[in-house]
């Protein structure tokens, strides 16, 4: 959907209604036990049964942004059903979102990710734009506002005991999407507030992430990367703490590295880490 708002060519808009109308629209548990989407579908993986907002939050977001040209009615009632179980079940005493209810038993799941917020606040807002809904309104403004709180949010860096100097707890390609989200409301609401911390995360991706290549990293939490970047952790945060621990993900998996410890297998890039990047400079540049 967002290659035919650029683009206007109709071949994106014809894949984006066969893919939602043919697959992910009977995905929708509408039994609310547990309710949601589930995260994958290959056969034999337990997890690929569990219902997480990553699924739901985006399929609800896909509804809405198709229901701006097709059938409007059809695909908002369905994204509502979608939103409401997120809101209903997955949100903190925070206004944040958890990640889901995992299989078999499905128990929730608690991890708090930064894109588990951030789409449902981006879905809430289109909804918004389009219906006036003043609850769902509410609600988005609720999970901004749990976005921006570094005393308590999960999200930020509890190592660091300066709340100013506390910086989102995650992944570039996770922290995109809530970027997206905090763009999207501010635009809405005219709160800047939750713009300018997308910005300010943005740019500590661009201070400490970017490597001499120009190429970035994949981790926001600097001391899981290398001496180097712990170091400027410590640097810039005042913490003396934690020492580094290495991230096998920012590591070679190629099988002569795999045989190496982690700590000294060769750094590679990732294509996830640049495109998430990417994203967010784009979206942030508008």
């Amino acid at each position: 959907m967002e290659a035919y708002e650029v683009t206007k060519e109709k071949r994106y808009l014809t894949r984006a209604k066969d893919i939602f109308d043919r697959f992910v629209v009977k995905g929708l548990d509408a039994s609310a036990k547990p309710g949601g989407l589930r995260w994958g579908t290959k056969t034999g993986l337990q997890d690929r049964s569990d219902r997480t907002v990553s699924a739901t939050a985006a399929g609800a977001l896909a509804a809405l942004l198709i229901a701006m040209l097709d059938q409007p009615t059809h695909y908002r009632i369905w994204a509502k059903t979608a939103l409401d179980w997120i809101r209903s079940n997955l949100s903190t005493v925070d206004g944040l979102i958890y990640d889901g209810f995992k299989s078999l038993k499905f128990e929730r799941m608690n991890t708090v990710w930064t894109y588990n917020t951030g789409v449902p606040i981006r879905a809430a807002v289109e909804y918004c734009r389009q219906t006036g809904d003043k609850s769902i309104n509410a609600w988005a403004i609720r999970m901004g506002d749990g976005c921006l709180n570094r005393n308590l949010s999960p999200m930020f860096d509890g190592a660091v005991t300066d709340p100013d100097k506390r910086y989102w707890y995650d992944a570039t390609y996770f922290v995109q999407y809530l970027v997206d989200g905090m763009r999207e409301l501010s635009r809405f609401t005219g709160n800047n507030a939750y713009r300018q911390e997308a910005n300010r995360e943005a740019t500590y991706c661009l201070s400490y992430l970017k490597d001499k290549d120009g190429l970035y990293w994949r981790n926001m939490r600097l001391w899981t990367i290398d001496s180097t970047r712990t170091q400027a952790f410590y640097a810039l945060t005042g913490a003396k703490s934690p020492t580094i621990t290495a991230d096998e993900s920012e590591r070679s998996s190629e099988p002569l590295e795999l045989a190496k410890p982690i700590e000294t297998r060769r750094m590679t890039k990732t294509l996830l880490a640049n495109a998430g990047v990417s994203r967010m400079f784009w979206l942030l540049s508008h």
